[in-house]
């Protein structure tokens, strides 16, 4: 058995506990990693890039859950200005940029739509991982956007050195600060009023 094939034990084995726990929709979107992971190291990318999908769909999903009771809850120190709003969307604005400008150039037609949406998708958990103001989601989105950055340019621009480990790397520490994340609801979310 190759080596590559472990890589889906992280996502499945968290999905496992947070689905115990109680978490179904953050459960479930580790078990979608797990299946991405499956299909992305036997070579299925388009495959991968919707389970993928699939899988922060359920997280935002989950995320956007968390951030309405907590607003319902009406915290005041959930308040904060719009100019932290801003600073805190660069790291998002950052990733909007060089998927624009470095990885779309290399793609087109139906590819291109499909890693515009999937990198908006991974935008919009990365603008939420923010807005929760988490450091382990926050983490860990970045991270699993690096991971997906390197896997793109990989594929669509250039080879790069030792990519392998550098994706797993950062996506296995990605998965690690997600389910603690999830595991152990760490977010403060702030709202604008």
């Amino acid at each position: 058995m190759a080596l590559k094939y472990l890589l889906p034990l992280p996502a499945l084995l968290f999905g496992i506990v947070l689905m115990f726990k109680g978490k179904r929709l953050p459960a479930s979107a580790f078990l979608l990693y797990a299946c991405g992971d499956f299909a992305g190291v036997s070579g299925w990318f388009l495959p991968q890039m919707g389970l993928f999908a699939a899988g922060h769909l359920l997280l935002v999903s989950a995320l956007l859950y968390r951030l309405r009771l907590r607003r319902a809850a009406d915290d005041p120190d959930t308040v904060f200005s719009v100019h932290s709003a801003l600073l805190r969307l660069l790291p998002a604005l950052g990733l909007i940029l060089l998927v624009i400008l470095v990885i779309l150039p290399h793609t087109q037609g139906l590819m291109a739509v499909l890693v515009a949406a999937y990198s908006a998708l991974l935008l919009l958990a990365l603008t939420l991982g923010l807005f929760c103001r988490s450091r382990l989601l926050t983490a860990g989105f970045l991270l699993f956007v690096a991971s997906d950055l390197m896997i793109a340019y990989g594929r669509f621009v250039a080879s790069l050195p030792h990519s392998s480990a550098l994706v797993c790397g950062t996506y296995v520490a990605a998965l690690v600060l997600l389910f603690a994340a999830m595991l152990y609801n760490t977010s403060r979310p702030m709202s604008l009023r």
